[in-house]
């Protein structure tokens, strides 16, 4: 929603300020987990840092009130959740790896819901 005293501009609360904590943090380990695993020739892996260094970027603009930054910042999260759907119906992946992908399933929708609860304009 927006600010009706700045156009284009949303109210952060505590919420919001929250889920960008989160996935600041969310994005710090799929860009070290992503740098780790580029020699192995991994396009998951490409895209997966180029997500977390989108989240990176537009977190300033978010942090300031910027709707378009906050639904990149969504969207980026929520795309980089998805990469690890696969682990949970490919054969012979390891138990570890199915934990560490609901994780960050899980961390993206709750990033999502964060960013996405705004409170009233007002009018």
């Amino acid at each position: 929603m927006r600010d009706a005293r700045s156009p284009g501009k949303a109210r952060s609360g505590a919420t919001v300020r929250w889920g960008l904590v989160l996935s600041v943090a969310c994005a710090g380990t799929d860009i070290a987990v992503s740098v780790y695993r580029l020699p192995l020739g991994s396009t998951v892996a490409a895209v997966v840092l180029g997500l977390g260094i989108l989240t990176l970027a537009a977190t300033w603009p978010t942090w300031r009130g910027a709707v378009w930054a906050r639904n990149t910042v969504v969207a980026a999260q929520t795309m980089a959740g998805l990469t690890g759907v696969p682990a949970f119906v490919l054969p012979k992946v390891p138990p570890i790896d199915v934990t560490i992908s609901a994780a960050r399933l899980i961390a993206a929708l709750i990033v999502a819901g964060l960013l996405l609860t705004t409170t009233h304009p007002d009018t």
